[in-house]
């Protein structure tokens, strides 16, 4: 599987573990996790999420 495979799977999947009162953080450990389930070796970047009115900037870098 190449890398762009990966992340499909990986964004097809973790769509079962969004529920309501889960933490961004939480969600970002759960989506690296199955990618490297998946056989992710690294990661370019951190991964990065965003909720509610968060989505409208990045933490991380601002």
């Amino acid at each position: 599987m190449d890398a762009q495979q990966v992340a499909i799977r990986a964004c097809q999947e973790s769509k079962k573990y969004l529920k309501p009162g889960i933490s961004e953080k939480w969600f970002s450990d759960k989506c690296e996790e199955i990618m490297f389930s998946l056989g992710a070796e690294s990661l370019w970047y951190p991964m990065l999420v965003n909720f509610g009115r968060n989505s409208i900037y990045c933490k991380s870098h601002c």
